[in-house]
């Protein structure tokens, strides 16, 4: 006697869980990350989030899923690091500076005026860089 294939027979189960992992590996981290990068004013991480959005397209195959997570990660990484680039150009080779944000005092402002600072502005984020690479 031969048995009729339902959807439960097939690799419907299957199916289902490739698309949770589509689902944990793409749509939350994009998500989490245009919440995260929407108040914050990370150059580094702004551009990185193409690369990460770009890398699920569907001809990447089983890779993408990896490179996903890889990609991912790297953007939330540099969401917290203590350190940014600009593209403020200051005269002397790229270097890091310091990052003030707030109203300067007298040392944050001889800092700025000798060109070992950059000012951002009064308003302090929840992720604001301690550095910035200047070129």
């Amino acid at each position: 006697m031969k048995r009729l294939k339902t959807k439960l027979d097939s690799n419907a189960g299957y199916r289902w869980a490739i698309k949770v992992l589509d689902v944990l590996t793409y749509y939350v981290p994009m998500f989490a990350g245009v919440i995260c990068l929407f108040p914050s004013h990370r150059m580094l991480s702004t551009l990185i989030f193409p690369l990460c959005v770009f890398i699920h397209w569907p001809r990447f195959g089983w890779r993408r899923r990896i490179l996903s997570l890889v990609f991912w990660g790297l953007f939330f990484a540099t969401l917290i690091t203590p350190f940014d680039i600009t593209f403020i150009n200051y005269p002397g080779p790229p270097r890091f500076v310091r990052y003030i944000v707030g109203y300067p005092s007298l040392e944050g402002t001889l800092l700025l005026m000798q060109h070992e600072a950059v000012w951002g502005g009064c308003v302090r984020h929840f992720n604001e860089p301690e550095w910035v690479l200047v070129w």
